[in-house]
């Protein structure tokens, strides 16, 4: 009895080891060999969520790639940055979505709810440091745990089938073919007086403006230029109901990054799919206007937004 217990005992203890080992070694090896590279003439990467997504078309701005992702946090943006950074020595220049909506307190859900956990966590754990572990699990224990056995069976996938080209999966511009319109109007305008949005300093998400200071801190660290935008946007969009906190995040938060603000764009109706997001023919229209003000100098123009309101008068 004794020997078939310790046997017993001896292959749990086998079995343990194994599986810890090939669990390290899946994690280990997608880190050294996972591809984040871009084409060699990519010098812009846009980051953000879902109204950066559908709003740049790469394909209309010269030298650019759109790398955003719905409902994706600043957390796994900097996740992502670093990769992009470390092996794009051609990228010099990142635009970040900096939208009312990323200050609201929504924002810690997008972190660490069960949703994005699940969805998040096995693309991109295998490149987490172990602050971003600590931070995520102190924050979110429970859904942390429950996500490592579906996190450890994809990467093993990813790594088994050599699938380590990531760009594909960690963003770029969506099309979004329905149009806003004028019968929506009413809903709209109800929605955006019945809404209430964060406004006050104790309602923030502080952990996701922290994560954008990060962001941020890591491009000065790299000698890469940052700037924020603030892709169009619907005037009955509820979150410009916090548009003054908004303005105190920016100015005392990130005052020493310039915010290049498209929110009133001159876009029609027809040109939104909902009150925060481009369709396609709204996207088209937007990235060529944005792409001639690049290839117009606006990045060496001391006063940007004077000259892009300017611009945006013209386009109307």
């Amino acid at each position: 009895m004794k020997t078939f217990i310790y046997k017993t005992l001896a292959f749990l203890a086998f079995s343990l080891i194994l599986i810890t080992a090939i669990f390290f070694l899946t994690f280990s090896t997608i880190n050294r060999k996972a591809s984040f590279v871009l084409n060699e003439n990519i010098e812009y990467v846009i980051l953000g969520h879902s109204h950066s997504e559908y709003a740049f078309n790469d394909a209309l701005i010269k030298k650019s790639k759109n790398l955003s992702q719905s409902a994706e946090a600043y957390f796994y943006t900097l996740i992502k940055l670093r990769r992009i950074i470390s092996q794009n020595k051609n990228v010099n220049t990142v635009f970040i979505e900096f939208s009312n909506n990323q200050i609201d307190k929504k924002m810690d859900s997008w972190m660490f709810g069960e949703k994005y956990i699940s969805e998040k966590l096995p693309l991109y754990s295998p490149f987490m440091e172990k602050e971003d572990i600590d931070f995520l699990y102190s924050n979110s224990p429970v859904y942390v745990r429950n996500t490592i056995s579906k996190s450890f069976r994809k990467n093993l996938i990813s790594m088994a089938s050599f699938n380590l080209n990531y760009i594909d999966r960690i963003g770029g511009y969506q099309k979004l073919e329905r149009t806003l319109k004028n019968i929506d109007i009413q809903d709209l305008e109800d929605s955006f007086n019945s809404t209430k949005v964060s406004s006050i300093q104790g309602e923030l998400s502080d952990k996701n403006i922290e994560y954008l200071e990060k962001i941020i801190a890591l491009c000065m660290l790299k000698n890469i230029k940052i700037y924020l935008v603030r892709s169009p946007k619907f005037k009955y969009y509820p979150f410009l109901k916090n548009e003054e906190t908004y303005q105190w995040v920016k100015n005392t938060k990130f005052g020493e990054v310039e915010l290049l603000d498209f929110s009133k764009y001159p876009s029609s109706i027809n040109e939104f799919a909902d009150d925060s997001h481009l369709n396609s023919q709204g996207a088209t229209k937007f990235s060529k206007f944005f792409n001639n003000l690049i290839e117009n100098g606006m990045l060496d123009r001391m006063n940007k937004q004077d000259y892009i309101n300017s611009q945006m008068l013209n386009d109307s």
